[in-house]
């Protein structure tokens, strides 16, 4: 499948209002959505039944050109796979002070992974290699490495709030 053209189907497409994705809990379902949710084949995604997820699942891992692809219902439970996948308990995650993943999802990095946040300024909230360098662990020194974190984030206020990069 190809993507849009910058210049020609997304210039032709009409457009519509948008679409608020700050959090899991800010959209809310419209009368057709509900009744989409109501009418919709379900079963137990546990043991691959549920046909709309399976569904989801083999379109997104098409469209981006992988083997599977997995479904999780927030994006807090996306970073903490994304943490549980790239690190192991007592490694530490190197991520912008004011991260999402450091400010509002501490205790699950903490808890479920056994992971620490490792802190540093980004200036733009973009952890570049010069930044990250200086807070790697030397081998010799201690048996703890670190890994950065799962997505590039921008600042996008003094609360903690960003946007993914890249």
């Amino acid at each position: 499948m190809s993507m849009p053209s910058a210049t020609t189907d997304l210039d032709a497409a009409p457009r519509a209002a948008p679409i608020d994705l700050r959090s899991d809990t800010v959209t809310k379902p419209t009368p057709a959505m509900r009744r989409a949710m109501f009418e919709a084949e379900v079963g137990d995604d546990v043991y691959g039944e549920d046909p709309t997820v399976n569904r989801l699942q083999s379109r997104a891992a098409e469209l981006f050109d992988k083997e599977a692809a997995l479904f999780v219902p927030t994006g807090s439970m996306g970073n903490l796979v994304a943490i549980k996948v790239w690190t192991q308990p007592g490694q530490e995650v190197v991520c912008d002070e004011r991260a999402h993943i450091n400010q509002y999802e501490l205790s699950s990095m903490s808890a479920v992974a056994g992971c620490l946040p490792r802190t540093t300024t980004a200036p733009d909230g973009i952890l570049t290699w010069d930044l990250i360098e200086p807070l790697l662990w030397p081998q010799s020194e201690c048996p703890r490495r670190t890994s950065p974190a799962p997505r590039r984030w921008r600042a996008g206020s003094s609360d903690g709030g960003g946007s993914p990069r890249g």
